[in-house]
Order: C-alpha cells, then sequence, then structure tokens
C-alpha cells in the first residue's frame, strides 16, 4: 500500500529534492478573499463617485454604504475567527508546559526597586480603580426591555440552613478563599462555624445590604 501510494504521488506531483524546502505561500479563505474584493470595490465606487454627476452621486452613495456594511460584518467575523485560533493555540500551548508558558508570559525577574511606600501605592490604585459615583441609583433606559411578569413566585423566605450547608459541601476545599481570607475547607472541618456564618447571612438577608467586612 505504501508503495502504491508512493507511485501515485510522485506521478501526480513530482518529488522534491532534497535539501530543498518547498516556499510556503500564504493562503486566504473565502471569507479573507471577499473582504479584498470589497474593499477593491469601494476603492472603485469611490473613483467613480469623484467623476459622477449628481443623478449618479445618490446611487453610489446607497451602493457605497451597502458595500461598508457587507465589509463591516465580514471583517468583524474574520476577527473572530483569528481571536478563536490564537485563543486555541495559547491554550494548547499552556496545556502542553503550563511552567514553559508562564515564564514566557511574565519574563526574567525584573531588577528595578519600588522606591513609594505601600502607603502611596495603595492610595494611587484606590484613586485609578474606584468609582466615586457607584453608589449612585442609575437613570431608567428607555432602550432596555422591560421583562414580563413571572408566572411562579420566588421563595423570598429568610436563608435556610441547609442551603448554607449545601453551598459548603459542593464547594472545592481548595478553592481560592474571598476577601476575609476564609477558605472552604475551615467551614467544611469546622461545622460549628457554618452555623455562625449561617446567622451572619440572615442578616444580611433581611436588610439587603452586603456588610464591608
Amino acid at each position: 500500500m505504501t508503495s502504491i501510494i508512493y507511485s501515485v504521488g510522485k506521478d501526480r506531483f513530482g518529488v522534491v529534492p532534497q535539501g530543498k524546502q518547498p516556499t510556503k505561500q500564504g493562503h486566504s479563505n473565502r471569507r479573507q478573499k471577499k473582504i479584498k474584493e470589497l474593499r477593491g470595490d469601494l476603492r472603485r465606487v469611490k473613483k467613480r463617485y469623484k467623476v459622477a454627476n449628481e443623478n449618479e452621486r445618490l446611487p453610489l452613495q446607497q451602493l457605497r454604504k451597502e458595500t461598508r456594511e457587507k465589509l463591516k460584518t465580514l471583517t468583524r467575523a474574520e476577527t473572530h475567527r483569528r481571536d478563536r485560533k490564537k485563543k486555541a493555540k495559547e491554550r494548547a500551548t499552556f496545556t502542553a508546559n503550563p511552567f514553559q508558558y508562564m515564564k514566557r508570559l511574565f519574563g526574567a525577574r525584573g531588577s528595578g526597586k519600588l522606591e513609594n511606600s505601600r502607603e502611596e501605592v495603595e492610595e494611587h490604585l484606590s484613586k485609578t480603580h474606584r468609582d466615586e459615583r457607584r453608589g449612585e441609583d442609575l437613570e431608567e433606559c428607555e432602550k432596555l426591555l422591560t421583562p414580563e411578569e413571572s408566572k411562579e413566585q420566588f421563595d423570598e423566605s429568610d436563608l435556610k440552613f441547609q442551603e448554607v450547608q449545601d453551598v459548603v459541601r459542593k464547594a472545592r476545599a481548595g478553592s481560592a478563599p474571598g476577601p476575609n481570607g476564609i477558605s472552604y475547607r475551615v467551614y467544611k472541618n469546622c461545622p460549628r462555624l457554618i452555623r455562625r456564618l449561617w446567622k451572619l447571612l440572615k442578616v444580611i438577608w433581611r436588610r439587603r445590604k452586603m456588610t464591608e467586612s
């Protein structure tokens, strides 16, 4: 079978001599070819528009608008395709060797020295990322759709102890802790703390306001 395949391939495609690699030429898919064609159409319409009379300019404007919309749609789709391909490649590279990937991503350890104090850094980060108007209510937006009335009533009763237990039981013990630094492992190994947590959550539930700590 190998000899037959080689013979047929040799007769149809020829043989590349050793030491010479075939030149790799760029391959364009149908969408890329269509984008190139539309850009050429836009250039031709623009040239035609400059020398057109008043009667021809209105149809040319409409044609240019339609061509731009098609080009915009195709360009967006092609960008998404490239992004998906790039993400898949990066994901495969990370899976093959996570340590090498992170080393390449972050680079070598820097030789600089931080001369600002911790208070100055925290103040800078607070000014940069804090939203002064976070607590203000948003105005109504006419573009938002009004949801239909719910056919089923939501259960607005107090938070049940069993619900908190179920969440803690299903959570992974190795999950990253939240801002308070307490991991799920603590609640898994200390059942009495779950009841204490449940009482705190009930207060939050009734007041409808999240605590600062």
